[in-house]
């Protein structure tokens, strides 16, 4: 089946009221979803202009002074090319971190974020204000998604990679500290993000993905509050109906426990982006980093200061 196909089938789902489907139609619509969920996590991930394919850490430092910095919200939405390119992303661990790596780690998840949401209708269905309002919230903890697939797999025994060949080893994090917040961030991070996660599989942190880009509608207007509660209701039915086919001999006592548990792993990402934060602030006043721009205002978006400005040692 292809995955226009799919979506057909997912669409009445989203848009209607309907209560009266059989067992097997809601079974397979759910797969349906979680299989065209995951199709559009790979297609952003393995999309890229073929002009960024091997960015050098040179390319990095002057693509740090091209960023769209001045593009809005809502166009940065529209269009996330004018952002950021779409660099090829490779999870390898080639040469050590410079600090232009950290703001390229937050443009082009904004990209890769971005290309993600449009691909699903229902985000689309939405007025671009509502779109605005999701990212706003929930870009923060959605982002850690897209590195936290890879990095179940390739591990941080070896530091954290950013996805175009850098990565910083595991006591790098001092260098880029100037106030020495939380030296153990990484076994932090690693106990508190990584671990809880190894149990998920591809499909389901696309399908976890989703669900947090689609929290916090009420603070949308009426008509995208109501297609974010439609889509969290037709999201969790397929976190459980998928439980059943990743699991099929447990009970559904076992299920409940399973689902209960992967749903609490939102407020643990939540927590460890309030921490990590600080670091991130620091860095941005500082002028460690420059994050302005869209990055500056989905991640700080309560506080409104510019940071371009150099730190003076």
């Amino acid at each position: 089946m292809k995955e226009e196909d799919k979506l057909e089938e997912i669409m009445p789902v989203q848009t209607s009221h309907l209560v009266n489907i059989s067992n097997e139609d809601r079974h397979r619509r759910s797969m349906n979803l979680i299989d065209f969920l995951y199709s559009v996590s790979k297609i952003c991930e393995d999309n890229y202009d073929p002009c960024y394919a091997n960015v050098t850490e040179d390319e990095i430092i002057e693509m740090d002074k091209a960023y769209g910095r001045h593009i809005s919200l809502e166009d940065g939405l529209r269009n996330p090319e004018l952002v950021a390119p779409r660099t090829r992303i490779k999870w390898t661990r080639e040469r050590i971190m410079i600090k232009e790596d950290i703001s390229y780690c937050w443009y082009r998840t904004f990209v890769i974020a971005a290309d993600f949401a449009n691909m699903i209708p229902q985000f689309r269905q939405l007025p671009i204000q509502d779109q605005c309002q999701l990212f706003r919230h929930n870009f923060a903890t959605t982002s850690w998604l897209f590195y936290l697939d890879a990095i179940i797999k390739v591990g941080l025994i070896n530091g954290f990679p950013f996805g175009n060949g850098a990565y910083a080893p595991n006591d790098i994090i001092l260098e880029y500290n100037p106030l020495n917040l939380n030296p153990e961030a990484h076994h932090y991070y690693s106990k508190l993000l990584i671990d809880p996660f190894k149990d998920l599989d591809s499909k389901e942190i696309s399908l976890f993905m989703t669900i947090l880009l689609f929290q916090n509608g009420e603070s949308c207007s009426d008509t995208g509050s109501e297609i974010c509660r439609r889509m969290n209701e037709f999201l969790i039915d397929a976190l459980w109906d998928y439980q059943a086919v990743k699991n099929p001999e447990i009970t559904i006592e076992e299920r409940v426990r399973k689902q209960s548990n992967i749903l609490l792993l939102i407020p643990k990402i939540t927590q460890a982006w309030h921490l990590e934060s600080d670091l991130h602030l620091l860095m941005s006043i500082f002028g460690e980093v420059n994050m302005d721009g869209i990055p500056k205002e989905l991640l700080f978006n309560n506080l409104n200061f510019n940071t371009d400005f150099t730190f003076c040692k």
